[in-house]
């Protein structure tokens, strides 16, 4: 397992021998870098590996969420949402990718809630 993913038990996702995420429970659990890997063309998405989504995530979990590395912002999605609303892409040599748009997320800044508290904005 890798190093980003070793703190998690759960099932482990894996396409062309690459950890791709986790599930626990009913959730899919991806760790992203955003500058590396948040798609910026067509649409600011973030995109995960057709097979993994159809073979192992969409029949196995409710929700879907990306946490991303740099800031411990964490998206969150419904798994139907991101089959009915994502779209293809495919940039090689990667494999074909679906793409949900960052508006379908809903998004969980822990940096805006420090920026509350020490504001003093938010009960501790």
């Amino acid at each position: 397992m890798s190093a980003k993913h070793s703190s998690m038990t759960g099932k482990v996702v894996k396409e062309g021998g690459r950890i791709l995420g986790m599930i626990e429970g009913d959730t899919f659990y991806k760790r992203v870098n955003r500058t590396k890997h948040l798609l910026r063309k067509p649409r600011r998405s973030w995109a995960l590996s057709m097979r993994a989504f159809s073979n192992q995530v969409l029949t196995h979990t409710t929700f879907m969420v990306f946490e991303e590395e740099e800031t411990g912002c964490k998206y969150r999605c419904q798994t139907l949402d991101f089959a009915r609303h994502g779209f293809e892409i495919h940039y090689e040599p990667y494999e074909p990718q679906l793409a949900l748009e960052l508006k379908y997320w809903e998004v969980e800044d822990p940096r805006a809630r420090q920026l509350a508290l020490s504001l003093g904005g938010v009960d501790a």
